[in-house]
């Protein structure tokens, strides 16, 4: 049944809205309006089939759903509603239904009661629910007193890709409203226009009105200067009226808000002016690129329009996505895109403009993946399915990138980098044996993840690409002026021992997530600034740090959940980051990299570009200052982020300029004081087909059993050292005749290999199989160790597949301990057999050196005894080491990694004080403290100060936050979301770990003011379960009088023992104060990082405890 409510405050969205001055939904109900929602899977009658379903994601988790091939009925595919109004009036329709305007979905129209039907093809996308939902704003109706029906039908197929009748329809709301002004806005054009070109806006009423009616409106800039203002008439009869701007709009963003007589908020609208073509640099293949998946984003009838604005942003690149499903290879050998209309709409019109796409794939038909493989199993379909692709799209793809974040999403936990690298090898060979031109670009990586990288590196894949792709999302800090781009270097380590440096590295993703209240609420004005800095400021530092190619995420409209990433508002709505990029992209021209600009203020950044006419630095820093830039010649041209110039006189050879969190260019002749410029490397030839061997045409894939590959992606496969583990090898021969294969298996230190023939014919496109078994020897290796598996063809070998295996059950494990002034790394051995053992001995080398030492120990059946290493000196930096513990008998049983012995001075020594938990913070006299920071937060906003201390019973946490408001709604494990505090704790310190960061061992958790009163909550993490904790001493006390609130807490040792800290650990600590205020929106600040943007130990704080020896 529909619900129908009195509303007095304003929707979430409009909250979110006011927040940036605008309203940009349709006009603000009155007070105490009516609120009539319906549920789409609640109809008074229907013929569409099958009717009501659950859907994830959807209100109430089901929807109406159509979805049949069957031919509609006369009058077409119908769902009513009926619904009754309090009133005569006007109401608001607002629906959450499948995407409008995309191939893949039916149009629809609507009626009330028996009126004309209404197409929903011009209907404002107000939020996107999930990938299959959007919430649209469809229009006015007018509803009388009484009873009245709403209807939605369906009478056209889809178009792609099968022609099924194809709507969901999740809710609909009406809202009774006043005349209002419903949108402001450029339709037609994506809000877009070209510098020097005539700009316009169209004001629309949300009904017809009976007589004229005037209408205000304003339009800002980007700083928030007024740039222009009038009234529009609103003729008697009509809904809407046009306001011209005149083609004198300086570049840059802009927005508007208009409203009707009697409106209670502005509606709001946005536009940019972005630089015209004529004055753009030629530029053959230039650094800047944007994702935008237009393919399934951008409706084919908008393809021309978007692919211009792409073209104005000036970007060379753009990223797209194309679909490998059933529909397309519905078996092995069967290959077709006759139904991808819109994709191929959409390249067709990205090549008109001079666009280059790079398209990725993350999926294959369900034959050949299974519930624990997202990575085709079959190595053929991988191949097949890339000669087809490449021969389809040749000339309109301009690289293929082979998968998408195969560390994460889009592989499993069963499926290890060998298993991504057999895919890569077999899909580039395809590609390359289509006869497309194409570039070849590996998967992006997901985060930081050097363990993953140095694995699928291993495997070879280097050679069979011409770059390699890393993602480097981070997320916006409301508290903070700026935001630093996430360090990758370690993914340029973990490629360069393999021809890393001669190959491109391409960033394929960087985004920066804007979190909003809800899945329906916009970014605040806060948010969008940040966006427009980082778009630059992230181009930037990555092209400094070594990119050759950087993708910003995302054009096109796009938001996942709460976290919205688009450039773009609403489709007609652009945010101030997309005016950021042209103007990026045409004061940087081809974006050559040329170093660092020395000699600026502390927090200050600055870099050089060579632009093809001359060189460009780009400059910013967290708070105003003023800085002095070299320059050849008598001035620079000085341009501000949105494109604004002025010239600059040049003194004493440098110019004087003020910079701040904006970034700012200064174009001259030649940049002067540049340092640290990149290492020329000469490139690797493109890969050919003709390049590969025969041998190297020979693909291996190494094939586990389900219970060794559980958790192959983070750690490696997990072999029993009690009995012989099977592996297969696959042997797929991608030659055009058959060959004959010597397949060899080879093993590090503690295991052993059996099996396997002495050759294998193998017919072209076919495979063959050849089984091992993989055993432990008596000397066990603890750590992950190499089983590297190669064909031998004609004399050649193959590419290896390498895969890292270790024991399914860890005896030996090691943590880092202070003894005094020196760090020593400690082994635990657990006796996982079931008899007692006896240790005779243990041998570490350390830093290459050497150590013996006789035991006799007896461990138990499944107790745990430790061993210490002999002392490494503080301050000797990362230090490798190893151990080997000796049994009775004749077994051993080795580990090993690296310890960062750091200079006792670089590290925090904790105070061993006892500390009062009541939130009086009285304890801590001469107590050192940390002070919590964000890049140009202001301490008028949020201030923190954290004060760590430890007893032989509890590690303590004491902290004051200054902040003018408290805001904390919610309660248990979602407190992080506003005020409060978010601390973590790890064993080790930072960089100790070679695994996944999100799988690094630590324990984070949460302390907030709740309206349920003081919480303390333990966030999940790898091997612990969320919970509150109840036992546990903690308070939490606000002082409105001075706006600070007070925490304290006692965690007990006790609870951090699954992790394995004690006060003699070398551990790792973060925390953060969150501020959420009255928008909602959380910012932060922070003392160590790896909580907020990313779950990484290696941004955590080392510090000391007891350095008692």
């Amino acid at each position: 049944m529909p619900i129908v409510r009195k509303r007095s405050a304003l929707s979430a969205l409009a909250v979110a809205a006011l927040t940036l001055g605008l309203l940009h939904a349709a006009a603000a109900p009155a007070a105490a309006s009516t609120v009539i929602a319906v549920e789409g899977e609640s109809p008074s009658s229907s013929n569409m089939l099958p009717g009501p379903a659950a859907q994830t994601g959807a209100s109430g988790g089901s929807s109406m759903r159509l979805y049949t091939g069957t031919a509609a009925p006369t009058g077409g595919y119908v769902a009513s509603y009926t619904v009754t109004a309090p009133a005569d009036g006007v109401y608001a329709l607002e629906a959450t239904t499948i995407p409008i305007g995309v191939d893949w979905a039916s149009p629809f129209s609507y009626r009330i009661n028996s009126g004309a039907w209404r197409s929903t093809s011009g209907a404002k996308q107000l939020a996107v629910v999930t990938s299959e939902l959007r919430t649209y704003a469809l229009g006015t109706v007018g509803l009388v007193a009484g009873t009245n029906t709403v209807s939605f039908k369906v009478d056209q197929r889809r178009a792609q890709p099968n022609t099924n009748y194809t709507l969901f329809l999740d809710r609909f709301t009406l809202t009774e409203v006043p005349l209002a002004v419903t949108s402001v806005q450029s339709p037609q054009r994506f809000g877009v226009f070209e510098s020097g070109e005539a700009a316009s806006l169209v004001i629309t009423l949300n009904a017809e009105v009976p007589a004229g009616v005037s209408v205000p409106w304003t339009v800002t800039d980007y700083w928030g200067a007024t740039t222009a203002t009038g009234t529009a008439t609103v003729a008697a009869g009509t809904t809407s009226a046009t306001v011209s701007l005149g083609s004198s709009l300086a570049t840059g963003a802009y927005h508007v808000q208009a409203s009707a007589p009697g409106q209670t908020a502005p509606t709001a609208g946005a536009f940019a002016v972005l630089p015209d073509l004529a004055s753009r640099p030629t530029v053959d293949d230039s650094p800047f690129a944007v994702d935008v998946y237009g393919s399934k984003l951008i409706a084919t009838a908008d393809a021309t329009a978007f692919a211009h604005v792409l073209e104005l942003t000036g970007v060379d690149w753009i990223r797209d996505r194309t679909r490998w499903n059933d529909t397309i290879n519905p078996s092995l050998g069967t290959v077709s895109f006759a139904s991808e209309t819109q994709p191929q709409a959409w390249l067709e019109a990205a090549d008109a403009v001079g666009l280059k796409t790079l398209s990725s794939y993350h999926s294959a038909p369900s034959w050949t993946t299974t519930s624990t493989r997202k990575l085709p199993q079959d190595l053929r379909a991988a191949y097949q399915y890339a000669v087809a692709a490449g021969t389809e799209y040749d000339g309109l793809v301009d690289a293929w990138q082979l998968w998408n974040e195969q560390n994460r999403g889009f592989a499993l936990s069963a499926e290890g980098a060998d298993r991504y690298a057999s895919v890569t090898k077999a899909a580039a060979l395809g590609f390359l044996d289509s006869g497309s031109d194409a570039e070849l670009v590996g998967g992006g990586l997901a985060g930081v993840d050097p363990h993953y990288a140095q694995w699928q590196f291993r495997n070879g894949i280097l050679d069979y690409l011409d770059a390699y792709a890393y993602h480097t999302h981070t997320t916006g800090n409301a508290a903070a002026a700026t935001t630093a781009h996430p360090d990758f270097a370690s993914q340029l380590d973990a490629a360069r021992p393999y021809g890393g440096d001669a190959k491109e590295r391409w960033v394929t993703e960087s985004g920066i997530a804007l979190n909003t209240l809800d899945a329906t609420s916009m970014p605040i004005a806060a948010q969008e600034t940040l966006q427009a800095r980082y778009i630059v400021s992230s181009a930037a530092e990555s092209l400094a740090n070594g990119t050759d190619r950087q993708f910003f995420f995302i054009a096109a409209p796009y938001r996942e959940g709460l976290s919205f990433w688009s450039s773009y508002r609403t489709p007609d709505e652009p945010m101030s980051a997309l005016a950021a990029q042209s103007v990026m992209t045409k004061v940087l021209g081809r974006g050559d990299y040329l170093g660092r600009v020395s000699g600026m203020p502390s927090g200050a950044s600055a870099y050089a570009f060579g632009t093809g006419s001359g060189q460009a630095a780009v400059l910013w820093a967290p708070t105003p200052t003023t800085v002095s830039v070299p320059v050849t010649g008598t001035s620079a041209i000085v341009t501000d982020v949105m494109g604004g110039t002025q010239t600059v006189s040049a003194s004493a050879s440098s110019v004087s300029v003020e910079i701040g969190p904006d970034p700012v260019y200064v174009s001259a002749a030649a940049i002067g004081d540049v340092v640290d410029a990149p290492v020329t490397v000469t490139p690797a030839p493109r890969v050919q087909s003709s390049d590969f061997s025969e041998a190297e045409r020979v693909v291996l894939q190494q094939v586990y059993t389900e219970a060794a590959s559980a958790n192959a992606q983070t750690d490696g496969y997990g072999l029993s050292t009690t009995a012989g583990n099977p592996l297969t090898v696959e042997v797929y021969n991608f030659n055009d005749h058959a060959v004959t294969a010597d397949v060899a298996a080879s093993v590090g230190d503690g295991w052993q290999i059996s099996g396997g023939t002495p050759s294998v014919t193998v017919a072209a496109g076919d495979r063959a199989t050849v089984s091992f078994t993989v055993s432990a020897t008596t000397t066990i290796a603890e750590s992950p160790t190499d089983l590297s598996v190669v064909a031998t063809v004609g004399g050649q070998p193959s590419s290896p597949s390498v895969a890292e295996i270790r024991p399914l059950i860890a005896a030996v494990t090691t943590t880092h301990v202070v003894d005094g002034s020196d760090d020593r790394v400690r082994a635990r051995y657990t006796n996982t057999t079931g008899a007692s053992r006896q240790i005779t001995g243990s041998t570490w080398t350390i830093d290459g050196l050497t150590q013996t030492a006789s035991h006799s120990i007896t461990v138990a059946a499944g107790a745990s005894v430790t061993l210490d290493s002999p002392a490494v000196a503080a301050g000797a930096g990362a230090v490798a080491y190893s151990v080997a513990i000796d049994f009775s008998g004749g077994g051993r049983q080795t580990a090993g990694g690296t310890v960062s012995a750091l200079p006792r001075g670089d590290v925090p020594q904790l105070a061993e004080r006892s500390i009062t938990v009541d939130g009086a913070l009285d304890d801590l006299t001469d107590v050192p403290s940390q002070q919590l920071s964000a890049p140009g937060a202001d301490p008028a906003d949020i201030a923190a100060t954290a004060w760590f201390t430890w007893d032989e019973d509890n590690l303590y946490l004491s902290a004051r936050v200054t902040d003018d408001l408290h805001a904390q709604p919610h309660t248990g494990n979602a407190t992080w979301k506003a005020d409060g505090l978010q601390f973590a704790v790890s064993p080790d310190w930072p960089g100790e770990t070679a695994q996944r960061p999100e799988v690094q061992p630590r324990m984070e958790f949460g302390l907030a003011l709740t309206p349920a009163g003081a919480q303390l909550y333990r966030f999940a993490s790898p091997g612990v379960s969320g919970a509150p904790l109840t036992g546990t001493p903690f308070a939490v006390v606000r002082d409105e009088a001075t706006h600070t609130t007070s925490y304290e807490v006692a965690i007990p040792w006790s609870a951090l023992a699954p992790i394995g800290v004690t006060p003699t650990s070398a551990a790792s600590l973060s925390v953060t104060a969150n501020d959420a205020d009255t928008d909602g929106i959380r910012g932060w600040v922070s003392w160590g990082e790896g909580i907020t943007t990313s779950k990484d130990t290696a941004l955590f704080r080392p510090v000391l405890m007891d350095v008692s020896p």
